[in-house]
């Protein structure tokens, strides 16, 4: 089992991409270990956030702010990251990352190939949520409009909604999603795995991101949706990420990576499915309870969860109080 917790206390965390009011926390890694996913995950208790992106990178958000990298260095995804405290945010591309200042401004690090997703990365400031596609990024402003950049072979930047009612903003492959204020989902960019046609048109939706092939949304009652397809080559739904989509209500998050999924229980447990691959992203998915979020990248995933309280301290004080109780009732 390729499974590696980095918590001195074996406890396990689960990933969020945004600080928000979480608790720190630690990081729990599965699956594929070939540029040291797994194994380099960093260790501590102190992290808050955790995403994963379309390579072989892990990247977490410490409770002062500051960013760990991991994974592959070939353009600098790790070396790169910044070096500073206080952003809020992180997101992931193929080959780059960005990161949220307080300010709402954000940085972005890593190869900036032909499309600009270094050099085009908006320099203003006010933007309260990002997220990365293939090639691509995402930023939400604080008037729910959302500001596209990078690759845009499929109009997965040109064809970015211009309205200013969304609340949520997340990346697929060659795709942009994001939820509106009334729970309607808005998909576009490439249509050649049905992920803009086939997507839901019903207002009943809490979150929203995507893969490769597959869009999946989270119902405001805990459902999970997913919808697209395969390459003509491939039978529909070829890697079961529509058949086996858990049929439960009540889950509270959704991350997808590569033809995977995992979903969050309201106990902090996590449900994967999808393509496996002998990778362990799917077969090696953390059991137990107590996780707070999960993020994925290529053929692993990461979790968070916080360090488990200990009673070893209210115990021992318990026990001396009752200790020196006993001895003022002994006679002198």
């Amino acid at each position: 089992m390729r499974l590696k917790s980095k918590s001195a206390l074996v406890a396990l965390v689960a990933v969020a991409t945004s600080a928000g009011t979480a608790k720190a926390a630690s990081i729990v890694a599965w699956g594929e270990d070939i540029f040291g996913d797994v194994s380099n995950a960093p260790a501590g208790n102190d992290f808050v956030a955790i995403t994963g992106n379309l390579g072989y990178n892990g990247y977490a958000l410490r409770s002062d702010g500051s960013i760990a990298a991991w994974g592959s260095d070939l353009h600098q995804q790790v070396s790169g990251a910044p070096t500073a405290t206080g952003f809020t945010a992180i997101a992931a591309t193929n080959h780059n990352a960005f990161a949220l200042k307080a300010d709402g401004s954000i940085v972005a690090w890593g190869n900036d190939d032909t499309y600009g997703e270094i050099s085009g990365t908006p320099t203003a400031s006010g933007f309260v949520a990002i997220a990365g596609g293939s090639y691509t990024g995402y930023a939400l402003k604080s008037d729910g409009s959302i500001v596209a950049w990078g690759r845009n072979a499929f109009g997965e930047k040109s064809n970015t909604p211009i309205e200013t009612d969304f609340t949520q903003i997340a990346g697929g492959n060659f795709n942009g999603l994001a939820l509106r204020t009334d729970g309607s989902l808005a998909v576009w960019g490439d249509d050649t795995y049905k992920i803009v046609s086939e997507a839901p048109t019903d207002k009943v939706y809490k979150a929203v991101t995507g893969d490769d092939f597959y869009g999946l949304a989270l119902k405001t009652d805990g459902s999970i949706k997913v919808w697209g397809d395969h390459p003509s080559a491939l039978s529909h739904d070829a890697y079961h990420l529509i058949s086996d989509a858990p049929t439960e209500t009540g889950f509270t998050s959704l991350v997808a990576g590569y033809n995977t999924a995992y979903a969050l229980a309201p106990d902090g447990s996590i449900v994967g499915w999808g393509y496996d691959s002998g990778s362990g992203a799917v077969t090696d998915v953390p059991k137990g309870t107590g996780f707070t979020a999960v993020a994925a990248s290529t053929f692993t995933g990461y979790a968070l969860i916080a360090p488990e309280p200990t009673l070893v301290a209210p115990l021992l004080i318990g026990a001396i109080g009752l200790i020196g109780m006993r001895r003022r009732r002994c006679p002198s």
